[in-house]
């Protein structure tokens, strides 16, 4: 199954950000400093361009919306939410292409899978498809901020006709499930071009201790169109889902998608 294209009758997907995800954002109850692991009492946080003073208290009743904004220092920084946990991104550094190794210093980084050259999956359209997603963590709580991928564009007028879907999904017992979606939007289909296609997901969201996957849905009048094909590798796997012809989720032994992901440890 390994040619230049591999191009099946089965699934696909795709993305784009109006944002149009759907998140439940657990109450926080207690605001955690990245850095060090200790507990604030209390945050700003910006909503709407007003400021609202709160602290871990307050939280609980706070409602999260798309473009809520977390100051600290009078700098805007990231966050999390988890379970009833608000984790705030005070410091951390970018480091470019670098494998998990000891350190001590709280640090964003780049995970990167080992490319395997000239091999390609299609992406088809009105099916979903996906690639588990694993990394070693060394045991330390680890946070993931973006998500790239490698496409090569097949066919622009029809993927700019389309949508594209993205989930990430939990796995469960080594398959995805798409009844639990830990993330679920649409990205901007004019965002995506051969090349680098980074996926800055809506929020910052806690690495699963059994990995996730990724799973692309190019929404399309016609079935089986494909508009672009993904660089792949021998490190993960592809799934492809298909309730008609699987009864449900089927792994492809072959190959993965090559993806490079944006981490905070």
């Amino acid at each position: 199954m390994k040619k230049k294209e591999i191009t099946t009758m089965l699934g696909k997907g795709i993305l784009s950000f109006s944002l149009l995800f759907y998140i439940t954002y657990v109450k926080a109850q207690t605001i955690i400093r990245f850095s060090d692991g200790k507990t604030i009492e209390s945050i700003v946080i910006k909503n709407d361009k007003k400021n609202e003073f709160l602290t871990s208290s307050d939280l609980k009743n706070f409602q999260f919306k798309e473009g809520t904004q977390i100051l600290y220092n009078n700098k805007v920084v990231d966050f999390a939410v988890n379970n009833d946990t608000l984790v705030v991104f005070d410091k951390v550094k970018e480091i470019e292409e670098v494998e998990i190794l000891n350190f001590n210093n709280k640090t964003e980084k780049t995970v990167k899978k080992t490319n395997q050259q000239n091999v390609f999956y299609a992406l088809n359209s009105n099916y979903q498809m996906g690639t588990s997603v694993q990394i070693n963590t060394e045991d330390k709580v680890t946070y993931v901020k973006s998500i790239s991928v490698f496409p090569v564009m097949k066919n622009k007028e029809v993927l700019e006709s389309g949508k594209m879907k993205i989930e990430i999904l939990p796995n469960i017992n080594g398959d995805p499930d798409e009844k639990n979606p830990i993330l679920s939007f649409d990205e901007d289909v004019k965002k995506i071009k051969t090349g680098t296609w980074l996926i800055t997901l809506p929020r910052i969201i806690k690495y699963p201790k059994n990995g996730f996957f990724i799973v692309f849905h190019f929404q399309y009048n016609k079935n089986n169109v494909f508009a672009l094909s993904f660089k792949t590798t021998k490190e993960s796997n592809v799934y492809y889902y298909n309730p008609t012809y699987y009864g449900g989720w089927k792994k492809d032994e072959s190959q993965g998608i090559l993806y490079k992901l944006k981490i905070l440890q």
